[in-house]
């Protein structure tokens, strides 16, 4: 009765698709607002969802309702079930088969040699028998027809180098005859090589240009940083002065700002072209990508390649120079001349500068368990900021064979770091090389001490041990509380001060030869404590 309703009225199959899965009902159920779907689609759907609500109208239902099939309507979709060796038929954008009668379905093969494209059923032959096994297969493309000379009926399967275009075994016979030819796998190939090759001198030719972006960037960020840094030296020194040199300050300091709007300007012209090189360049590595996806389609591969193998016209790097910011600081020493009184105000400098140093270098620095000597009777703190030794040695002899190293090592770069020294009656802190790690005979270190008798000195002993060892006595000093470290390691500079910013010492053309770690003895049970270094707030 229900296939004699189906038959007696214009029904279609698209009024029996369930608007989940978009094929025809399944088990379909029907809920309170109408709507019809599959009983395993509606369920599927609910199961994802946090509530229970209809898939089309959205209308919500606070409780999950019980679902049954409808019968009737199940009658009534049955004959528009496909059979079960079926299969959906193409989309718009897919390669139809071109053996299916009727409805056709998607292609998942094209055969050059068969110059057609087959569905998984009809391409079964070329998968058992043994001369379709010898076909070539490729993804599936339309309209194999182009890929037949038009001229001859022939399949084209030579690439005429002189032409640049693809031709057949009679064209090569006949006016392609002298030119120079080759087969189209071949050319595939060379014409692969040379997109590898393009690829790779995109790809360099970015990551040139993308570290001197970031080598600009930086520069430019010291740039701004220097500029700071002299406005406020300026700002101090100037403003103990009489109102006669005011307006010299302003001057000078209208004479910073166009130094760094200089520099600013001439390195935000050549970022620019940096990124606009970048972005060109990554458009191209998306364009030689996508080309090389379609390798195995010779024909399409030839005929793109040709239209994108031209490279991006770029900046050439050695043209991209920008000179540092050029600091004015002479002009401060012959201001500073004017009036004795200035002498007062520079004495509070030394502090701002290593505020400046902390700010800007300040690094996490951690003690490494691992080269603490076993038998040497120190103690070290479960975070790895705090040493102490167990005994004190009554010889009162420093052992640099007992000290303990930093975790971080640090190379090509500035980098400071703090201890509290507060109650410790004898200790050693600075760097040392990493070839101590290895050896403990190769000794090359920059350090400061404070001996049993009070007296402190900095020591520095080149190479091996056995060398000598090079010791300058200090002045007396008042004992510090911290004892802040700074190295400059392309300058060769290693400098120490205390928490006031007073200089105890400074190693100047040391020569580095690798990387440098913090390097920690003490000879008293009050420990060494690595701080956390103070910043300004802002």
């Amino acid at each position: 009765m229900a296939m004699a309703s189906v038959s007696g009225t214009d029904m279609s199959r698209e009024q029996f698709l369930c608007s989940i899965c978009l094929d025809v009902f399944c088990q379909p159920v029907t809920i309170a607002c109408g709507h019809n779907f599959c009983k395993v689609c509606l369920t599927t759907y609910w199961n994802g969802s946090l509530s229970c609500q209809c898939p089309l109208c959205k209308t919500i239902y606070g409780q999950r309702p019980e679902l049954s099939v409808n019968t009737l309507m199940s009658e009534m979709a049955a004959p528009f079930k496909r059979s079960p060796g079926q299969r959906p038929a193409v989309v718009p954008g897919e390669v139809p088969c071109d053996i299916c009668p009727g409805a056709k379905c998607k292609a998942v093969k094209s055969c050059l040699v068969c110059l057609a494209s087959f569905c998984k059923t009809h391409l079964e032959p070329h998968d058992r028998v043994a001369t379709y096994k010898k076909h070539k297969l490729i993804d599936p493309v339309a309209n194999l027809e182009d890929r037949m000379c038009k001229k001859h009926d022939k399949l084209l399967e030579i690439f005429c180098r002189s032409d640049q275009k693809c031709i057949c075994v009679v064209c090569l016979n006949s006016e392609h005859k002298a030119h120079d030819t080759a087969l189209l796998k071949e050319e595939c190939d060379r014409g692969q090589a040379k997109l590898r090759k393009l690829r790779s001198t995109a790809q360099l030719t970015k990551c040139k240009r993308e570290i001197k972006l970031q080598e600009l960037k930086r520069l430019l960020a010291q740039n701004n940083v220097m500029a700071a840094e002299e406005k406020l030296e300026a700002i101090k020194v100037f403003s103990a002065l009489v109102a006669a040199v005011q307006r010299s300050q302003v001057l000078l300091l209208e004479e910073i700002e166009e130094r760094r709007r200089k520099v600013e300007k001439q390195a935000c012209c050549f970022i620019k072209q940096l990124e606009k090189d970048i972005t060109v360049l990554r458009r191209k590595l998306i364009e030689l990508v996508e080309l090389s996806s379609h390798a195995e389609d010779h024909h399409q591969f030839l005929q793109t390649f040709t239209s994108i193998s031209s490279f991006p016209q770029v900046i050439d790097l050695d043209k991209v120079c920008v000179k540092g910011f050029q600091s004015l600081k002479p002009v401060w020493t012959d201001v500073a001349q004017l009036e004795e009184m200035l002498y007062g105000k520079l004495y509070a400098l030394p502090k701002a500068k290593l505020r400046m140093v902390q700010e800007s270098y300040a690094v996490e620095v951690t003690l490494d368990p691992a080269t603490l000597k076993t038998g040497a009777g120190f103690i070290l703190s479960e975070d790895g900021k705090q040493l102490r030794t167990t005994w004190i040695s009554r010889l009162g002899n420093t052992s640099l064979d007992c000290s303990v190293l930093g975790k971080q090592g640090f190379h090509s770069c500035r980098f400071y770091y703090e201890v509290q020294v507060h109650g410790n009656t004898e200790w050693q802190l600075g760097v040392i090389e990493e070839a101590f790690k290895r050896d403990r005979n190769h000794r090359e270190y920059w350090l400061l001490q404070l001996d049993k008798m009070g007296r402190y000195s900095c020591q520095h002993q080149p190479g091996f041990y056995g060398l000598i060892q090079k010791t300058t006595i200090l002045p007396p000093s008042t004992n510090p509380k911290k004892i802040g470290v700074f190295v400059d390691y392309n300058g060769g500079q290693v400098s120490f001060y205390d928490e006031n910013g007073k200089l105890f010492h400074s190693f100047t053309g040391c020569k580095f030869h690798e990387k440098l770690y913090p390097v920690l003895w003490s000879n008293d049970v009050k420990p060494l404590i690595i701080m956390p270094v103070a910043r300004q707030k802002k």
